[in-house]
């Protein structure tokens, strides 16, 4: 962004010093030091965009072409063409809103802006009505001086529209990307992968609210504190990382695994009936079993014990996540490593 910027500066030191030497030739010594002004204010710029100040970067662009448009009208007469120069403002204006909107939360005051161009354009106007020039010089120069300004406004309207405004929207688009990336980072498990309870709970919500039937298990990994205490919390992370990995491998794509915390896992089951839900179930419970678990050269097993239930018998979340975890415990109290579903 600030390359493109600087870029954009540079082009309008460039034009005002070809500007510079044009008046300088031309002996019109006023506009010369207006332009000498001009020059001084866009090296100074290079320094704020550095700094990465867009909204001081702005004005000082913003009151250089302004004024530089008014004094050249009031100087050189409405004939010179300088309120083309004002004109090159606008599409800057767009640009820095979109720019400021997307960096600093606040764009550019349109009205403010517009009004006191068009005001101050228009006072200026008029006295060049009212007023002969301060300089007369032959026609040719102000025809060489109208294509000038002409030449600068195209420039400038295509390079900030095309060139500008192509890397804001470039950057927007990284900006959208990143908050999307954040946004699903926010709803994850950073040890498992699997969503986190914030993350289901919107699932869940969208269910309920849509009338969707569904069924939920609700799932713990059996003796896991003596599992830590045996072999060390990072085994116990291993654990929890394979154990969500085998129930990834075992529910439909359909389906969304989540940490509701500690080693509990809660599962969302789209469509799903009793008969369903109780089939994956077991199909989760058998796998997990059934693996062998090697941390640092020690074999262990790892058994789980799950609760399910359906949506169709509650009418809140709440209702349903409480049943599920009920019938969980039921299964711990009765011995561990099983489905309970009613």
């Amino acid at each position: 962004m600030v390359k493109e910027l600087r870029r954009h500066n540079i082009l309008l030191f460039l034009i005002h010093a070809v500007f510079l030497l044009f008046f300088l030739i031309t002996r019109i010594y006023l506009m010369a030091y207006i332009n000498i002004f001009s020059v001084t204010a866009y090296l100074l710029n290079l320094y704020i965009l550095e700094k990465e100040h867009y909204r001081l970067a702005f004005n000082v662009v913003y009151f250089e072409i302004l004024f530089h448009s008014i004094f050249g009208i009031i100087i050189l007469g409405h004939s010179s063409g300088f309120i083309m120069l004002a004109i090159a403002v606008v599409p800057f204006i767009v640009y820095y809103d979109r720019l400021l909107s997307l960096y600093q939360s606040e764009g550019v005051r349109y009205p403010e802006y517009f009004g006191f161009m068009a005001g101050a354009v228009a006072v200026a106007e008029v006295i060049s009505w009212k007023l002969p020039p301060l300089y007369k010089v032959p026609q040719e120069v102000y025809d060489g001086l109208r294509l000038a300004l002409f030449i600068l406004v195209v420039i400038d309207f295509y390079y900030v529209m095309v060139k500008l405004m192509g890397t804001v929207r470039s950057a927007e688009n990284r900006l959208r990307e990143q908050k999307s990336i954040l946004e699903r980072v926010s709803k994850q498990d950073a040890l498992t992968g699997m969503e986190n309870r914030r993350g289901i709970m919107e699932y869940l919500t969208r269910a309920t609210t849509s009338g969707t039937q569904f069924a939920v298990i609700m799932l713990d990994i059996d003796n896991f504190k003596q599992v830590n205490d045996t072999h060390g919390h990072d085994c116990g992370d291993f654990v929890l990382i394979k154990v969500s990995n085998i129930i990834n491998s075992c529910v439909r794509k359909c389906d969304v695994v989540s940490r509701w915390g500690g080693e509990e896992v809660l599962i969302y089951l789209p469509g799903c009936d009793a008969g369903d839900v109780v089939i994956i179930a077991e199909r989760i419970r058998s796998t997990v079993e059934s693996e062998m678990f090697i941390y640092n050269g020690r074999s262990f097993k790892i058994t789980v014990t799950i609760g399910t239930e359906v949506s169709e018998k509650h009418d809140s979340i709440e209702g349903i996540i409480k049943v599920a975890d009920e019938r969980l415990y039921r299964g711990k109290n009765s011995g561990r490593n099983r489905v309970v579903s009613c």
